[in-house]
């Protein structure tokens, strides 16, 4: 359980989603769409090797489908994803993360140990773990870290 570190600041490592799944820089819209439905996830960390390149979103895939391009699908992702991903190291303060998310309207964050992918903590993670708080401090559920 997350909560048991609330009597100090809890670092992002202790909310995000480990070991993240990842999609190619050349891999194709198509492959990314099939990607996330399969997994249902609304976000892939884009990789060209070990190297983070981008984050591409289920919106992002959605709005190169509806400009009615016949041949963005066939486009790589590395086209269409957001080149500067908000990326943390795993020890960032849960709420300097949290901040940092809703001034800027990121809606996930790469989470790195030692510059290398280790997590992934979206809009939805957050919104989970405030309900699990929530719950835990008026009803006393546990609040479960997955």
């Amino acid at each position: 359980m997350w909560t048991h570190q609330l009597d100090h600041q809890p670092q992002i490592r202790v909310v995000m989603t480990p070991f993240p799944h990842s999609i190619d820089a050349q891999a194709t819209l198509a492959d990314a769409n099939v990607m996330m439905k399969d997994l249902n996830v609304r976000h892939l960390p884009v990789m060209d090797g070990d190297q983070i390149v981008g984050v591409i979103s289920e919106r992002d895939v959605m709005r190169a489908l509806a400009n009615g391009d016949s041949l963005a699908m066939l486009r790589p992702v590395c086209t269409t994803c957001r080149i500067r991903p908000y990326v943390v190291e795993s020890h960032e303060p849960l709420s300097a993360v949290l901040r940092h998310m809703a001034a800027s309207g990121h809606g996930s964050v790469l989470v790195t140990r030692d510059g290398r992918l280790a997590g992934i903590f979206t809009t939805t993670d957050a919104c989970q773990r405030f309900a699990e708080l929530i719950d835990s401090l008026f009803d006393g559920t546990p609040p479960k870290l997955a």
